[in-house]
């Protein structure tokens, strides 16, 4: 047997059940340590520079003009105070001013639409050009020629496929018969097991 510790608590035990214990504990220990770490934040996807970055709305354009005229009229409020004091204000607002910044933030959002469907049909364009021209050295002229000839040589093929199609000799009906002729004569599996 193994060597004897003697424990705190006045018992003995072999080396074997220390170790035991201790790697119980270490585990454990490990456990509340996972338990309690937060868990890993999710990386966030890179952001094209290129595309246009969406647009304030209505409420936020009148911030950017009336958040310093707030801020001196009301010097000790901060943070969430302020803000309260913010949409207050905003809420209170005749709809005429507020007419404003809205009609203001719906023509932002449309040049914005713009700007990115533009962005993405001129994006489609040049990667397109980019890979035909690459392809061959050719121009634009020379791609379009290339593309009639293939949609020629395709309906040919289609023509030829149907043509076979239709020569080939169908099947004759006399072997399906002969098959079912001989599925009556053999015993199904159903009769084997009764």
């Amino acid at each position: 047997m193994g060597e004897r510790l003697s424990v705190a608590s006045g018992e003995e035990m072999t080396l074997e059940q220390a170790t035991d214990i201790s790697r119980g504990l270490a585990q454990y220990f490990q456990h509340v340590a996972n338990a309690l770490d937060p868990k890993p934040k999710k990386k966030k996807k890179l952001r094209n520079p290129n595309v246009p970055k969406r647009p304030p709305g209505a409420y936020f354009l009148w911030v950017a003009d009336n958040r310093e005229k707030l801020k001196d009229e009301n010097p000790e409020s901060k943070g969430r105070e302020f803000h309260r004091i913010l949409g207050g204000t905003w809420n209170k607002l005749p709809d005429k001013k507020k007419e404003a910044y809205i009609h203001r933030a719906q023509r932002l959002k449309e040049k914005w639409v713009e700007e990115k469907e533009n962005m993405k049909t001129a994006g489609e364009k040049e990667t397109e050009d980019d890979n035909d021209d690459a392809e061959d050295g050719d121009g634009p002229e020379e791609d379009k020629e290339e593309e009639d000839k293939e949609e020629e040589d395709k309906e040919e093929e289609e023509e030829q496929l149907e043509e076979e199609i239709k020569e080939e000799p169908k099947p004759k009906k006399k072997a399906k018969k002969v098959r079912k002729k001989e599925k009556k004569d053999k015993p199904s599996k159903k009769r084997k097991q009764s």
